[in-house]
């Protein structure tokens, strides 16, 4: 979970990033930036693949439960452990390249329709850090997610 919420975070410092400054408008006016909002958690839950990964983690999980509940000595039990273990390693590496290529797609996905829409700033909204809250601008959140669909990701 930890894990999430760093990617989480570095997603948000790298959307947050995409600030550009606006044509200038008539001396003495403020530019009028253009501001969107995504809910990053929204996208990294309804992901397929989020799916996929989390029902992955239940089986392995199940599978070492119900092979422990049957071990009779500790050479057995031993043997599991160095088993679970090397599983946790790799899954791990899993998780790493799964949230960080996730970011890459979020980020990329979220410029792409940020770019098409004149959008000079996204702003994250997510719960699970410390964000810059910010209600009135159009959220992109949607867009991200069928677009994600559509590439096939």
């Amino acid at each position: 979970m930890k894990k999430l919420g760093l990617a989480i975070f570095v997603v948000s410092a790298a959307l947050f990033s995409l600030v550009a400054c606006g044509p200038q408008e008539g001396e003495g006016q403020t530019p009028k930036i253009k501001v969107a909002t995504v809910d990053v958690v929204r996208i990294m839950e309804e992901r397929p693949e989020t799916v996929d990964v989390r029902l992955d983690w239940k089986a392995q999980k199940g599978d070492t439960f119900m092979r422990l509940s049957g071990v009779n000595d500790e050479a057995e039990a031993a043997e599991i452990q160095e088993e679970i273990k090397k599983r946790a390693d790799a899954w791990q590496k899993r998780m790493d390249t799964f949230m960080e290529e996730s970011i890459e797609l979020v980020e990329s996905t979220a410029t792409d329709i940020a770019k098409e829409r004149g959008i000079q700033l996204v702003v994250v909204d997510n719960p699970m850090t410390r964000t810059v809250r910010y209600r009135d601008g159009e959220d992109i959140t949607l867009d991200v997610n069928l677009r994600l669909q559509e590439l096939g990701k």
